[in-house]
């Protein structure tokens, strides 16, 4: 955002009205991104191309077994953390399975009718 401002307001005003000093911004802007943003932006590419390549139809398990047959080594929690951070998921096929279902002889109030 700064770095956005900077042409029409200059550094120093901008980090004044967010409290922000001058040098903590030069610090933060010249550090070199950590390792995990690094690996996060080459896995992300490789997640894409092969959901991609499904139709956009593979889920994180798919794609995490896909990538792993091509020597590419990382975790499926990490796959599942990236595609929802970049609003990819998979297809759901079929129809929800239906685990209870309601006994009629049960009134609204909870008590069993006697017959």
């Amino acid at each position: 955002m700064i770095n956005h401002l900077r042409d029409d307001f200059g550094v120093e005003p901008v980090c004044r009205e967010l409290d922000l000093s001058v040098s903590a911004f030069n610090a933060r802007r010249r550090r070199p991104k950590p390792a995990r943003r690094l690996r996060d932006e080459q896995l992300i590419a490789h997640i894409r191309r092969v959901h991609d390549a499904s139709g956009q139809t593979y889920g994180a398990r798919r794609i995490h077994r896909q990538l792993r047959r091509e020597g590419v080594l990382a975790a499926r929690c990490t796959i599942e953390r990236l595609m929802s951070k970049d609003g990819l998921e998979g297809v759901i096929r079929g129809q929800r399975r239906r685990t209870t279902i309601p006994e009629l002889s049960w009134r609204c109030c909870g008590r069993r009718s006697r017959r």
